[in-house]
């Protein structure tokens, strides 16, 4: 069996055209040929194909089905389990690595749809079908627009192919009909007939006419598809790009929405201002880029598109010589483009920069490589990104609340009055941010956002001053997660932890609010070296260092112990937390904070697609500005709890040292201060992983019973 697909516009029913078929299938051997205009009914038991099981649409016009497949029984291909409109003559089908479509769309309204919304449903169904799956997607059949004019619902499909990427391989006229017009004959031609594929070096052949009006399309994935290839994608001109010209734009759009006389704008409007501003001076292209796994090397590039030139060749001659040829060079891309990583990663590894080397660290480790993500659910591999989304939402959601048995309150607000924030404040905040083209939900870059804050500084302290009086945009209570892989197998869902997607505006808001507490004194304890300017994980390992020397130096034994949390961070308790802070924060700084932790959701998003949103009943937000710090509120009074213990802490990582003359002095104290920490932890809502917690004991000279 081939990987040979067959689209054909019968014109007459199947029932008439069964000799034709079956000469069709002898010949190609086809996985699986689509038929439109079938007229296929069940009742048609005589309508047989050896080795083929007929599988139609359900739109079922005037009692027959219009678009029949003929799947091979040995195919591994399985119908697609999309949703897909009843009335609508569209048929899917998947394996582990092809999703292909069949499509007919009639000429004349059926079941009351008219030209306009059938192909409009048709479109959208199609969309869902590109973007719900990671696979090598071919959508094909006898669309009815005939490419060879413009018109609006050319332009549409074209809208789509290029969002999704797909080419369209048709190049010749697909039909041909001799019409009488008056007394005069003529032979009329069209491109009808349409094939959509993602799929790089797809075999295209358009066969003669079988006894119809349409010839026959023949889609074949012959050859493995090239190591590296140039994705079309669309990007951001930004060679135009001006901070002076679109804040000027950007205030001109605020003018037309006739809001800077207004204090009522909101958060919506200001993105969409925004936006209209950036699409004004640096509008989306269409281009091919390399992608980010590429390596880019002249010999690379030559061997690339050396390979690209012969694969043309073979697609018309079909010799074993070429065919030969092209392995040779896919065996070199191959091996070249392994050295290159591995040189790549030898620089990053000797170079003096810490993040760089950490990085190589990574990648080495699979951490930074961008596999599509695949799960093991109830036994099987699944990769649809719909199913991985609502998997990972489930877990998310699932894993927190069961931990937490939380009651289900979700709102912990406290009313809400003015920041009184301050221009300078703003501008404090927008030197902090990071200088970034990259976006977020709203795809207004930082760098962007910064360039017009900076420049409207009025206008934004009115906005953000609005926002802590009024209450926090619903649209930054809800984040998008993408789930960031930690360790261990790639298929296990536990393996990932969640990482938060926001919109610009909302961190320079939150960075405002972060100033705000940072400007207090030591709240959240001198023990604590996470999240603080002048401390990091090395000032950490230093101070537990000196304590440690300074024991052993003076005769005794240490004992140090590290409780693991799970999933720390997620289990903040807001009740706790306003219990706790109440009398020691300003009240609207406090009931800033409170809104900032209610009524959160959370959608995840794999590649394009995303979940339904879920609750987020307590926790703060991973990958937020204000969350970690949040926390190190949260946990502040830790350090209070032990008496003669040494207590070094980084973010949720807390190591608690005991120094004694004798060991057995040294593990009395040391289960005496666990039962104390856990106590202490168990009140506030947080969950210790006994499994993971370490023991370690320093001593001058070897300890001949260690405790266990």
């Amino acid at each position: 069996m081939s990987s040979n697909f067959l689209f054909w516009n019968c014109c007459g029913g199947v029932g008439s055209k069964i000799d034709t078929i079956n000469l069709l299938l002898r010949q190609h051997s086809p996985e699986i040929m689509f038929i439109s205009e079938a007229e296929y009914q069940p009742s048609h038991s005589w309508i047989r194909f050896q080795d083929y099981v007929i599988e139609p649409t359900l739109t079922w016009t005037y009692g027959k089905s219009r678009l029949i497949a003929l799947l091979h029984q040995n195919s591994a291909f399985r119908k697609s389990s999309q949703s897909i409109p009843d009335d609508l003559e569209l048929i899917a089908f998947e394996n582990s690595t092809h999703k292909i479509c069949g499509v007919y769309r009639p000429f004349t309204n059926v079941n009351g749809n008219t030209s306009e919304t059938y192909f409009k449903s048709l479109i959208k169904t199609l969309t869902v079908a590109a973007s719900s799956s990671t696979k090598k997607f071919c959508a094909a059949g006898d669309f009815n627009v005939n490419y060879e004019k413009p018109g609006h619902l050319k332009n549409q499909l074209e809208e789509w192919s290029i969002e999704f990427d797909l080419n369209q391989l048709v190049n010749v006229n697909t039909w041909e009909r001799i019409v009488k017009v008056g007394e005069v004959h003529h032979l009329r031609k069209s491109r009808l007939d349409l094939v959509f594929s993602s799929v790089h070096d797809t075999v295209l052949e358009v066969l003669d006419k079988f006894n119809s009006d349409h010839k026959v399309i023949k889609v074949a994935f012959q050859l493995p598809n090239p190591m590296i290839s140039r994705v079309l994608t669309k990007r951001r001109d930004y060679r135009k790009y001006n901070p002076d010209v679109i804040s000027q734009l950007f205030i001109e759009n605020m003018l037309n929405q006739s809001l800077t006389g207004d204090p009522e704008f909101d958060n919506d409007t200001i993105t969409e201002c925004m936006t209209m501003a950036l699409d004004g001076l640096c509008p989306l292209r269409s281009i091919r880029t390399a992608r980010s796994s590429d390596i880019l090397d002249q010999g690379l590039e030559k061997a690339k598109k050396k390979r690209k030139r012969l694969l043309k060749k073979y697609n018309v001659r079909n010799t074993t010589k070429l065919l030969k040829k092209i392995n040779q060079l896919n065996d070199f891309i191959k091996n070249k483009i392994v050295a290159s990583r591995k040189q790549q990663l030898n620089l990053k590894m000797q170079g003096n920069n810490v993040k760089s080397f950490w990085n190589a660290i990574s990648t080495l480790e699979g951490k930074k490589i961008r596999d599509e993500i695949k799960l093991q659910i109830n036994g099987a591999v699944v990769d649809d990104p719909l199913i991985l989304a609502s998997e990972f939402a489930d877990f998310f959601v699932g894993k927190v609340n069961t931990l937490s048995k939380n009651s289900g309150k979700a709102d912990y607000s406290i009313g809400h009055s003015s920041l009184e924030i301050t221009n300078e404040e703003i501008i404090e905040a927008t030197k902090k941010m990071k200088n970034k083209l990259c976006s977020g939900e709203d795809e207004i870059p930082m760098k962007v956002a910064r360039d017009i804050v900076t420049r409207h500084l009025d206008l934004f302290r009115e906005f953000f001053n609005d926002c802590s009086l009024k209450g926090l945009p619903e649209r930054w209570k809800i984040a998008i997660i993408t789930p960031s892989f930690k360790s261990g197998d790639k298929e296990k869902v536990t393996q990932y932890r969640p990482i938060s997607n926001l919109d610009s505006l909302s961190k320079i808001y939150e960075r405002i609010v972060l100033q705000r507490l940072n400007s207090m004194d030591e709240m959240d304890g001198c023990f604590q070296h996470g999240f603080k300017e002048n401390r990091s994980t090395v000032t950490a390992a230093l101070e537990l260092q000196d304590y440690v020397a300074s024991r052993l130096d003076s005769g005794q034994i240490v004992g140090t112990y590290c409780i693991d949390l799970s999933a720390a961070f997620d289990l903040l308790r807001p009740d706790k937390f306003l219990k706790e802070m109440h009398e020691d924060l300003p009240l609207n700084l406090l009931q800033t904070l409170m809104d900032f932790l209610s009524n959160r959701q959370f959608k995840v998003q794999i590649g394009k697609t995303r979940s339904t949103s879920r609750k987020l009943l307590v926790g703060c937000v991973q990958g937020s500005i204000l969350g970690p710090r949040l926390f190190t509120l949260y946990m502040r009074k830790l350090g209070d709890i032990f008496k003669d213990a040494h207590l070094v802490s980084f973010a949720d990582d807390s190591y608690v040292s005991i120094a004694r003359p004798r060991v057995d002095e040294v593990k009395i104290a040391l289960e005496e201060t666990m039962t104390v920490h856990d106590t202490f932890l168990r009140s506030i809502g947080m969950v210790t992983n006994v499994e993971k917690t370490e023991l370690i004991f320093f001593s001058r000279k070897p300890i001949m019973d260690p405790p266990s």
